[in-house]
């Protein structure tokens, strides 16, 4: 009897470790599988992070070529336009507009930019000028622009530095169509 009390006592002891042992290890199985998923999710974090870093990268470039080709303009836009009150065209920046095209274009599609402009409720004189300059601007890569890509390429000009050119004209088209906002003080 004794010896099946210790043989007893020995599976008992054995049984007792087997169970602490299967539980050490389902429970490290189990914390395991949640750092597991843990690290799994930070991965997956971490690809979305460098492809949003790789489209941060990428649109920098654009905005600084953007950049680059509105100091062009900016240079250039001493010999296109006169600083007076309000900025006038230069003949070199009516040049500009004619050779190019980009004048006849402006004036197939004047009515929709008077629209336009109009949808942006300009205040005053200076108002108008901004928010013509700025949606000319913006037509950097309108359809009907495209016609004059080579023209600029081969005159060693940027799509931006003419179409801008536009904005003045457009100021003036405003003005002639909304003689209630000019102030008779200044002349146009």
């Amino acid at each position: 009897m004794e010896l099946r009390r210790k043989y007893m006592d020995w599976i008992t002891l054995v049984i007792s470790v087997l169970i602490s042992v299967l539980g050490a290890v389902a429970t490290s199985f189990l914390t395991l599988g949640k750092y597991k998923e843990k690290v799994d999710r930070l991965e997956k974090d971490n690809a979305e992070y460098r492809q949003k870093l790789e489209q941060l990268g990428k649109d920098g470039e654009v905005m600084k070529e953007r950049v680059q080709n509105i100091q062009k303009a900016v240079d250039n836009l001493a010999n296109t336009a006169k600083a007076n009150s309000p900025i006038k065209l230069t003949d070199k920046g009516w040049e500009i507009l004619n050779d190019s095209g980009c004048y006849k274009i402006f004036e197939e599609n004047k009515d929709i930019y008077l629209k336009e402009l109009e949808e942006k409720a300009p205040r005053s004189q200076y108002d108008v000028q901004e928010k013509a300059y700025a949606l000319m601007s913006d037509k950097y890569n309108a359809p009907e622009f495209r016609p004059i890509e080579a023209w600029a390429f081969n005159h060693g000009k940027t799509m931006d530095e003419i179409i801008r050119l536009c904005g003045y004209p457009l100021r003036d088209y405003y003005f002639e169509k909304h003689p209630e906002i000019v102030n008779p003080k200044e002349q146009y």
